[in-house]
């Protein structure tokens, strides 16, 4: 595809974008990764994916967070990551998915760091690390671009418990509070806590007396 044709389809696709014409905008992006198109395989892939416009394809999804991420496209790192998570598209393989999280999340793309913490907290593809996983869930938490509720919540809870850092009731209290203020997500965590503190959880029973939270 020449330069010229190129830059027109992404630039209708974008513009398809953001007036939420997702059928247009898609369709330019399918046009544009089908000629391997660096910019569009992102949208190409997550579209295969999810299967949003057309029928979910997990084995060409997975092809094509696969070029984009050898490419060193940080948003396919991040999918390919999750691909070999979860087997979709491929055989599961933890290593290869600890692999390409870390890749992502070295370009400061704030989605895989979040996702980064979670891999050494849960030790998945690589050894537990609860410092490592403080240290990026605080790296993201405190990060405008995204104010990932899901990192600060985790991050309260590792200052309520002490796994990582030192312990810390006051800013266990504040990262909660920011979590749990953050729209949809924020009700999420919210709801989510109170409902495991009802189950008997001591640690969410004590994050909600801290916070001063009925359950």
């Amino acid at each position: 595809m020449k330069t010229k044709e190129k830059l027109k389809y992404l630039e209708m696709a974008e513009r398809a974008q953001e007036l939420d014409n997702y059928a247009d905008a898609y369709k330019y992006y399918h046009i544009l990764g089908d000629e391997g198109v660096t910019e569009a395989l992102f949208e190409y892939g997550r579209n295969l994916k999810f299967g949003w416009e057309g029928k979910q394809d997990a084995a060409k999804a997975f092809r094509i967070f696969q070029k984009g991420a050898v490419r060193g496209v940080s948003m396919c790192q991040w999918m390919l990551a999750d691909c070999y998570k979860k087997g979709f598209g491929v055989e599961k393989n933890e290593k290869k998915a600890f692999f390409w999280i870390k890749e992502a999340a070295e370009t400061n793309n704030p989605f895989a760091i979040d996702e980064l913490s979670t891999y050494y907290h849960n030790g998945i593809g690589t050894e537990k690390d609860l410092v490592k996983a403080a240290q990026l869930c605080k790296q993201i938490a405190d990060d405008d671009r995204c104010a990932s509720a899901h990192a600060q919540n985790n991050l309260a809870f590792f200052y309520l418990t002490g796994d990582g850092v030192e312990q810390d009731f006051e800013k266990a209290k504040y990262y909660f509070m920011k979590a749990i203020s953050s729209g949809c997500q924020g009700k999420h965590y919210r709801n989510a806590t109170i409902e495991s503190a009802r189950s008997g959880n001591q640690n969410d029973i004590k994050m909600l007396q801290l916070c001063g939270i009925d359950y």
